[in-house]
């Protein structure tokens, strides 16, 4: 467990970087050494402004307010922008710059001027969002359900802004869940992009928990090894209860280590709720209701 130094899954981390001449030029690890912009990492379904407002620094509102006057000049500023889709770059506008400098001014009034402005606790796992949908349908006494829970996909995207945004790395993973009464198995596939010879996500690895019975206690809870983004692997999740008859929901946690700011970042979805056959069936198999 690395609770300690964790951030909360909706949160995007950003830094004041000292001085940097051009965020597509320069490579990441030697912008953290004098330049004036801020470091950046967001996930799907948050906003630019939102990502500002976990931000506190001088440099950052001093960047924001660049952006500003670049696009009255006429000039195009370009930043992340996170939908359900994923996260995209977008051509920003001077009504959502200044909500983004107001987040900026607003955090930095409530923390004060720290690098990171303190640590922030992460979320309970029974609050992650739903994501994915079920697959593979199968036919067990007169109904229709899943078997598996597909498509479950994460994504942190991080960059640079000075004044105009770029992003240099973009990890992606996919989990399929195969839920049972007290191993599931989990596929994992995924991709990484970034600038060449510079990765700096690292101790990249899922965090799990089992949920059981219908108050969804938690009965199982582990991290998996590290691994590289571009990678595929099956891993084992457990319970330490017997759940035949009984419902089961998983919850995952991405997590990786930002390197130009020192700190983890997250991104995170649970499953439908499912139900494991009784033990007469002689099955271990649990399924999701359609």
């Amino acid at each position: 467990m690395r609770r300690l130094l964790r951030v909360s899954a909706v949160v995007a981390v950003l830094l004041v970087v000292p001085t940097l001449t051009s965020a597509a030029a320069v490579p990441a690890h030697s912008g953290t050494r004098g330049a004036r912009g801020f470091w950046y990492v967001i996930v799907p379904g948050e906003s630019f402004a939102g990502a500002v407002r976990h931000a506190s620094g001088g440099q950052v509102a001093a960047t924001v307010r660049a952006m500003i006057r670049r696009v009255e000049a006429g000039k195009s500023v370009r930043v992340p922008e996170g939908t359900r889709g994923g996260v995209h770059l977008v051509s920003a506008t001077v009504p959502e710059l200044r909500s983004a400098l107001a987040a900026a001014r607003s955090a930095g009034s409530r923390r004060g001027t720290g690098a990171a402005g303190g640590l922030l606790r992460i979320p309970d796992p029974h609050t992650f969002k739903i994501r994915g949908n079920g697959c593979n349908p199968v036919t067990w006494r007169g109904n229709t359900y899943w078997a598996s829970w597909c498509k479950m996909p994460f994504e942190l995207v991080g960059g640079v802004c000075d004044p105009s945004c770029h992003n240099t790395d973009i990890l992606r993973q996919q989990l399929l869940v195969d839920p049972g009464t007290s191993a599931s198995r989990v596929q994992r596939k995924g991709s990484y992009s970034y600038q060449p010879h510079e990765p700096l996500f690292s101790e990249i690895h899922f965090e799990w928990w089992t949920f059981c019975f219908d108050s969804e206690e938690v009965c199982g809870n582990a991290n998996t090894p590290n691994f590289f983004g571009n990678s595929s692997k099956t891993y084992t999740v457990t319970s330490s209860k017997d759940l035949h008859n009984r419902r089961i929901r998983h919850a995952f946690e991405l997590w990786a280590f930002w390197d130009p700011t020192g700190q983890w970042v997250n991104d995170d979805a649970k499953t439908w709720k499912g139900i494991c056959k009784p033990r007469d069936a002689n099955s271990n198999q649990c399924l999701y209701p359609r």
